[in-house]
């Protein structure tokens, strides 16, 4: 059986490499695709308690905001032992509707850092 963390690594980054973790046990990723947070999920390679550390949304609500607006959006976090953080996420430039630009706000009320042009946030 294929070891949970090898598992998920593989789907994040296409590859496990222990040495690829910084010295405090952290392996940063950047656009991980809705599709792919949906199959970690799917396949429970995820805490349900990530996002533990900061004010960040859980990763079901991103999700959830994610799909509801056709996948347009990316997430960027660290996976830490079993844990997956996500403390960013991207969007594309423009928002396809005032109710869409309207839910991002709400999305990202307690973000450290927003960009609405950008559609971008991230949590530290």
């Amino acid at each position: 059986m294929i070891d949970i963390i090898q598992r998920r690594d593989e789907i994040i980054f296409g590859n496990y490499d222990p040495n690829d973790y910084v010295e405090n046990g952290m392996r940063l990723f950047f656009r991980l695709s809705v599709e792919k947070l949906k199959q970690l999920i799917e396949e429970r390679l995820v805490e349900e308690n990530s996002n533990f550390n900061n004010d960040a949304p859980s990763i079901y609500v991103f999700l959830a905001f994610a799909e509801k607006y056709g996948g347009r959006y990316a997430f960027s976090g660290y996976v830490y032992d079993k844990y997956l953080n996500i403390v960013g996420i991207t969007g594309t430039k423009f928002f396809e509707s005032y109710q869409e630009k309207e839910d991002f706000e709400i999305l990202v009320q307690n973000a450290d850092m927003v960009d609405i042009e950008y559609a971008t946030a991230s949590w530290n």
